[in-house]
């Protein structure tokens, strides 16, 4: 942006300049008339009754009717001073609206874009065409001829300087003057070739769903439309013979891809008839505009009316889903809405400028060209600013929700533990009553009491087995002990039970954290501790607790195998289900796991989770 700030800025202090050197000034009244015949570059033609207009003005500003799509013709008399009889000369014209062609004497000196039947704009190029010197000497006074052809809202010689001077400091003035519109145009282009090539790249990424699909066919469309126009399609001769037939087609179709936009993201399905309809039409209008003699015998503006008709439709369809965006947005609450209705809205009202000819009261700088440009600039960012803000919504209700599928693990955990504590532990017990019932009645003893004691021995290991899971669905430490005590009598659980030499707990918590995280925090270092245990065959496993004002940190060292992280991703097995199941815990408390390993050198978990975060 300080690029293009700077670049307005020195092209505003060149255009301010004056020439140094005598200059005819050609501003001021000048012949116009409507209608198309090459006579009327004849500078002995008469041409009294035409009417008077001012230069630089949009011909729509001018008592003279003008309509989009007609041809016109301005004639303007001057004098040149002997000073510059023998300079190398030009005539300037500044920005023309859309298709000119420059006479003096007669003598065609230049054009830009055409007319009918192959119209093709040139809107944004400033107008300097170089004078052959035989053609000045030739008169004492002079007639400049200049015809004209305006497809929107941008009628004739709308902006100056309409001077003749020295060609080389003409040149380079209006080089200075295209600098801000070709800078925010390559900006422009390139905002939204990243976008079209992140949306492409992401399509094959992830299976995305029918909004991204028409965001990018909305794109694309922007993109074509706008490279139609750009300077550098104009100067190396692209699409120079049709360019405003495929920019009216664009025109025809962005409405209708941006309906179909906004009806995917709010999720609503389009009225069927009224789409067909649309559809149809303007399917049906895109192609007549690619068939020349239409335009050639279009003498009463049928096509006009046509394709504002299609327009229109379109358009109220549009409105009428930007509406519904705008409602549910509100109603929702949910902020990306107000995004994307302010980027469409702007993006239909930068759109809206040049047909209507609204734009035409703006000064050169902010001419509806780079109005256009901004609000396509806009148009992107609102777009950013909602996957921004959907992101992060999401994101939220994401960790909110696996926040309660965890708080109802645990609560299920807590039911079975107490289900078997209660229920089948109890049972086994009756059973276990029973058999010694059984061995006391029975009418010979010594026949069933071997098969009475392997009963009571395996009820007793069942028993043991059932109490060692209910103790890991839901440990009573939790609620009776601290994270720190509860963690040593896990250590102590773990190191009966398996290979594991000695489980050290280092507590240096000055405040203990809510039950919640109790809860989360000891279900993490379990998973590390089984994991060190199970995977790595570490003997010596250490677990660190510490907080200070700002952070809580957990630490789990071990010394076993290790294992090399970049290697697991390479061979595509992750980090594997236990680590992934840490790092999704933490990321739920608002923390950050680190996890440092390498082959033999035993592994490192580090859990730093911020104070503010834990209540």
């Amino acid at each position: 942006m300080s690029l293009v700030a700077a670049a307005l800025l020195i092209a505003l202090w060149a255009f301010s300049l004056p020439l140094h050197g005598q200059v005819v000034d050609l501003s001021g009244p000048a012949k116009f008339r409507l209608g198309d015949d090459s006579r009327w570059a004849d500078p002995d033609m008469d041409d009294a009754d035409w009417a008077t207009v001012t230069i630089p003005a949009n011909l729509f500003h001018e008592p003279i009717h003008y309509q989009s799509w007609r041809n016109g013709w301005y004639r303007i008399a001057f004098t040149l001073p002997e000073t510059l009889s023998h300079e190398d000369l030009a005539i300037s014209l500044g920005l023309i609206g859309n298709a000119d062609a420059v006479y003096v004497d007669g003598i065609l000196l230049g054009q830009h874009g055409r007319t009918l039947p192959f119209p093709a704009i040139a809107p944004r190029l400033e107008r300097v065409y170089r004078i052959p010197t035989p053609i000045l000497k030739a008169r004492t006074h002079h007639l400049l001829a200049v015809r004209v052809w305006t497809a929107f809202g941008h009628g004739g010689i709308s902006h100056g300087p309409v001077v003749i001077g020295p060609y080389e400091r003409l040149k380079n003035q209006a080089y200075l003057a295209e600098q801000p519109a070709r800078i925010i145009e390559a900006i422009t282009l390139a905002v939204i070739a990243i976008f079209c090539l992140g949306a492409i790249l992401l399509s094959f990424a992830i299976q995305v769903g029918p909004v991204l699909k028409r965001l990018l066919s909305l794109l694309l469309l922007l993109l074509f439309m706008r490279g139609i126009t750009s300077f550098p399609i104009y100067e190396w001769g692209w699409f120079q013979h049709r360019s405003f037939v495929w920019l009216l087609t664009g025109y025809l179709f962005a409405p209708l891809a941006t309906t179909h936009f906004t009806a995917a993201l709010i999720q609503k399905s389009l009225p069927q008839r009224l789409w067909r309809l649309t559809f149809w039409l303007t399917l049906i209008s895109a192609t007549l505009l690619h068939f020349p003699h239409i335009w050639q015998t279009n003498q009463d503006h049928w096509l006009t009316w046509v394709l504002t008709a299609t327009w229109l439709l379109s358009t109220t369809l549009n409105l009428t889903l930007l509406l519904r965006t705008l409602q549910q947005g509100i109603c929702a609450r949910h902020p990306e809405w107000i995004a994307v209705i302010v980027g469409l809205s702007g993006l239909c009202i930068a759109y809206l400028l040049p047909i209507t000819g609204v734009s035409t009261v703006f000064p050169r700088w902010i001419d509806s060209y780079i109005i256009e440009d901004i609000a396509l600039l806009g148009f992107l960012m609102s777009m950013a600013i909602a996957g921004t803000l959907q992101h992060l919504r999401v994101s939220k209700q994401v960790a909110t929700l696996s926040d309660r599928v965890l708080l109802a693990h645990e609560e299920e955990r807590a039911r079975l533990s107490r289900e078997l504590h209660d229920g089948v532990a109890q049972s086994l017990q009756a059973i276990r009553l029973k058999t010694k019932i059984v061995r006391a009645r029975a009418p010979e003893p010594e026949q069933v009491e071997p098969a009475l004691d392997q009963l009571d021995e395996d009820i007793g290991k069942t028993l043991d087995e059932l109490r060692a899971v209910s103790r890991d669905l839901r440990p009573a430490s939790l609620d009776t002990m601290t994270l720190g005590e509860a963690l040593s009598w896990y250590g102590h659980q773990m190191e009966d039970q398996t290979e594991v030499e000695r489980i050290e707990i280092q507590d240096q918590l000055r405040r203990q954290p809510p039950q919640r995280t109790v809860e989360h925090l000891y279900r993490i270092c379990q998973e590390g501790v089984i994991n060190a245990i199970r995977h790595g065959h570490a003997t010596k496993i250490c677990l660190s607790l510490v907080d200070t004002e700002d952070d809580l940190t957990v630490t789990i060292h071990d010394n076993g195998r290790g294992f090399e992280i970049g290697s697991h991703r390479r061979n595509g097995r992750g980090a594997g289900i236990g680590l992934t199941n840490m790092k999704d815990r933490t990321q739920l408390l608002g923390g950050d796991c680190l996890i440092d390993s390498h082959p033999d050198l035993g592994t490192t978990i580090t859990l730093t989770i911020p104070q503010h975060s834990l209540h």
